[in-house]
């Protein structure tokens, strides 16, 4: 938890804080942020207030939601992205190829963020979701060093063959939609 004192002292560092604990839950209270957050309360009210008004943050009696325009920016960030562009079409393939489920993930720093999920077979099985940043050791999408792919890296759970025929298909269907 962070403390008002050593908390973010800029506008965008405070709103990001104040933010972040929707990660965890659906909707919170004042009073749960003001605790999650280490902000004062009034300062919290003040802030949540701002951010009701401009449809980021909405609020159904005590409870606060993210709200409708934080959807709309996260669905336009997922459009402008050139890679999520680009794996797509690779992703429905493998998919119907192979009838389970499909990631895409990207590794940042120790985390595993979900940029896209494509449903199959035991797709409510697995939670996980658009979106979503976990540990990446507690996935089985994180790379794992595999001596014998000559310190490359692949997934401890799959068959080499179908990991190296998975990623030669993205990395074609990559290298035709950036290299034209």
């Amino acid at each position: 938890m962070t403390t008002a004192l050593e908390g973010p002292q800029t506008v965008m560092g405070r709103v990001t804080a104040l933010l972040e604990p929707f990660r965890d839950t659906e909707g919170l209270t004042l009073s749960e942020l003001a605790r999650r957050t280490g902000f004062p309360r009034s300062s919290a009210h003040r802030m949540l207030l701002q951010l009701v008004k401009v449809d980021l943050v909405r609020r159904n009696g005590t409870t606060y939601y993210l709200g409708p325009k934080l959807v709309e920016l996260g669905a336009l960030a997922v459009a402008h992205d050139r890679v999520h562009r680009a794996t797509l079409p690779a992703m429905y393939d493998l998919r119907r190829d192979t009838g389970l489920v499909v990631h895409l993930a990207v590794l940042e720093s120790d985390s595993l963020l979900y940029l896209e999920k494509i449903g199959g077979r035991w797709s409510t099985n697995l939670h996980t979701r658009t979106g979503e940043r976990r540990p990446a050791a507690e996935t089985v999408e994180a790379p794992q060093p595999s001596p014998s792919a000559g310190g490359t890296t692949a997934s401890p759970t799959a068959d080499p063959t179908s990991v190296a025929l998975q990623r030669r298909s993205m990395q074609d269907t990559a290298r035709s939609r950036f290299c034209r």
